[in-house]
């Protein structure tokens, strides 16, 4: 589970990312991340649409896979940084390697881990 200290949770903060953070995008996800420049911890948000699928267990798994990504990651990240993952509907039927796979090669763009 990711620790509490690295979710968010404040519409607010995702509005914010989503109009001012840099998008990159990867093959099952998008990534928005705005630079607080604060030093602490990066906080991640996770938006799983049902544009992904109508059943909530399927959405439920796509979430879990994305946190279990970013959880395994945390100690690569740079500090103070908001950033939010998207998932596009291909998230859905893909393992939960290939999920983890696409969103390592997409934080690397992105240039976010240490």
């Amino acid at each position: 589970m990711l620790a509490a200290r690295y979710r968010m949770k404040n519409p607010q903060d995702f509005d914010l990312v989503r109009r001012k953070g840099d998008h990159y995008s990867g093959d099952m996800i998008v990534i928005g991340v705005y630079d607080r420049g604060d030093g602490e911890s990066s906080r991640f948000g996770f938006v799983v649409s049902q544009k992904v699928s109508k059943l909530a267990s399927v959405r439920n798994k796509v979430k879990r896979a994305l946190r279990e990504a970013v959880r395994q990651q945390t100690n690569y990240f740079k500090t103070g940084l908001d950033i939010v993952i998207v998932a596009f509907p291909e998230t859905a039927r893909a393992y939960t390697d290939e999920i983890m796979k696409d969103i390592e090669l997409t934080f690397r763009k992105a240039g976010i881990l240490k």
